[in-house]
């Protein structure tokens, strides 16, 4: 292990639970624009079920809820993507222990933080969790 200088994480599902916190935005669209049903069980299922774990580009998951759900007044897909940019990030929940992990490694080895996603939800979700310092 002495050959080890820096260990590098990524964000999503190693980091950030990607689950709960897609979970988290979920609650926050019904609630917002789904105020009308008494029951959204189903409905938050199949945003999940769309989002196909993150891998379906955004832009075409609401498209596809626009066209699908209930909506008692369709907003504008405009609208719905500022409201995930805004949401998504609200909504992020580290990896149980993550945090702790990190700070114990960093006080032995460099540590540096990758990711794929989009730069300004990536930074925003960095900063909600408070982790910026922690590479």
């Amino acid at each position: 292990m002495d050959q080890i200088k820096a260990i590098m994480f990524d964000l999503d599902n190693t980091i950030l639970n990607r689950t709960r916190t897609f979970e988290g935005f979920t609650q926050s669209l019904l609630k917002t624009y789904f105020s009308h049903l008494e029951i959204t069980d189903n409905i938050s299922q199949r945003i999940i079920e769309l989002d196909q774990d993150g891998y379906k580009d955004k832009p075409l998951l609401f498209h596809e809820l626009l066209q699908e759900l209930p909506w008692s007044v369709y907003p504008p897909h405009d609208e719905l993507m500022e409201f995930y940019g805004r949401e998504y990030v609200r909504s992020a929940v580290l990896m149980e222990e993550a945090r702790e992990v990190v700070q114990q490694l960093r006080n032995k080895y460099q540590t540096g933080l990758i990711t794929n996603g989009k730069t300004d939800i990536q930074y925003g979700k960095i900063d909600q969790l408070g982790i910026r310092d922690d590479f």
